[in-house]
């Protein structure tokens, strides 16, 4: 905050803002951080709540009857949800989303307790996709806030990654690796757009944000780690693959292509869609970003791949510029920052597996810190091209 008050106080010098606007943004953002203060203490409480009662149970868990604990916590349940109504009929915002929270998490342990007192004999991935299925509809409707957004967010991803564990270990490698690029990367673009839509920025602008932000961090975590795949050589062996269909066989390579040919003709579609967006602007970008990331995750599975250390830290460092000329052109400051911390530390660490001895390692450095400032004159010679055509 102290940084932010020095900042208005600049532009307060600096004649682009008036005293009295200084004042108003200032007593605004004190009113949002006290909001988000006393929601975090609601959260915090009520995660005490749940354990507190789970621990109750726990020591005394064996001497109470199946039924009892069932009926117990229908009843627990049955008064959250009437919390829940009375809370959105009166408009008290953080009771509502602490007693969706509430429900959210009490609804998983209810479908624990009945498959443990009735045996069913279910799975893991089966109760998380029953939870997400059953608690959906309440998220949907009462669901506003960041409160319930995030641990929604979680829910649903650690759902996704048990089905992902649980189904996909008894197909073949091959499989296993064409469903994980899949997902992988058609899950973070779904979220990016779906996040954007100018209809659900408007009616949830906190679980748009998160859907929107959760998308570019998994993509950005996706094809970062995918640098690292240069490591290895894997061309030769999806090459000479190939997959039956019956009395038909197909080179693996061509069902890896098309996993990943699709992804410009979707970016691009939904482009075409962009009367449903509230920001223009920023959709391109994020087209750009989203195209950029694709390409970076898919180049070890698409291009002849060579065991190359120097092949995965430059593709990790272009990358990371990449993703700091979109910080700058968005004016997000922190993750400017995050990619020049990332690149150094890259840099440094490839000269050292590289070269070894402390000789060239300097010489290494000095080379890459050279490579990295032609990048970087590059990069902003390209942004003032696209800008001069941007104004044309």
């Amino acid at each position: 905050m102290f940084g932010f008050q020095k900042k208005l106080t600049d532009w307060v010098d600096a004649g682009l803002i008036k005293e009295s606007q200084r004042a108003a943004i200032l007593a605004h953002e004190q009113k949002r951080k006290q909001n988000k203060f006393g929601r975090g203490l609601v959260a915090a409480s009520i995660f005490s709540i749940l354990i507190g009662t789970v621990s109750i149970i726990a020591s005394n868990w064996h001497e109470i009857p199946g039924l009892v604990k069932i009926e117990a916590h229908f009843g627990l349940n049955l008064i959250v949800a009437v919390l829940l109504f009375w809370a959105t009929l009166t408009n008290r915002d953080i009771v509502r989303e602490g007693a969706l929270l509430a429900f959210f998490g009490l609804t998983l342990t209810l479908i624990a307790l009945m498959g443990q007192v009735f045996q069913l004999g279910g799975t893991l991935s089966g109760a998380s996709v029953t939870w997400m299925v059953i608690t959906l509809p309440a998220v949907a409707f009462f669901g506003r806030g960041y409160i319930t957004a995030i641990p929604w967010m979680i829910g649903f991803l650690a759902t996704i990654t048990i089905v992902m564990s649980e189904y996909l270990t008894g197909l073949p490698d091959f499989w296993q690796m064409v469903f994980v690029l899949a997902i992988g990367t058609y899950l973070p673009l779904s979220l990016m757009a779906d996040g954007n839509l100018a209809l659900f920025r408007r009616l949830k602008p906190a679980y748009a944000a998160v859907f929107a932000w959760t998308g570019a961090a998994l993509l950005t975590l996706n094809a970062s780690v995918a640098s690292f795949l240069w490591y290895n050589e894997r061309w030769s062996v999806l090459a000479d693959g190939t997959v039956e269909f019956g009395r038909f066989s197909l080179d693996q390579m061509w069902i890896v292509y098309g996993v990943f040919a699709s992804v410009p003709a979707a970016v691009f579609v939904h482009a075409a869609f962009r009367r449903f967006y509230k920001d223009n602007a920023a959709m391109e970008t994020g087209a750009v970003f989203a195209l950029g990331s694709v390409i970076v995750l898919s180049a070890p599975f698409l291009l002849p791949s060579i065991e190359s250390e120097i092949a995965a830290a430059v593709s990790f460092v272009v990358y990371w510029i990449f993703l700091g000329w979109i910080g700058q052109s968005l004016a997000y400051g922190r993750l400017i920052s995050l990619a020049i911390f990332l690149i150094a530390a890259r840099i440094f660490a490839v000269y050292v597996e590289v070269f070894g001895d402390m000789f060239s390692t300097g010489l290494g450095l000095i080379a890459g810190g050279g490579v990295m400032l032609f990048l970087l004159w590059l990069a902003r010679k390209m942004n003032r091209h696209l800008r001069r055509r941007a104004s044309a």
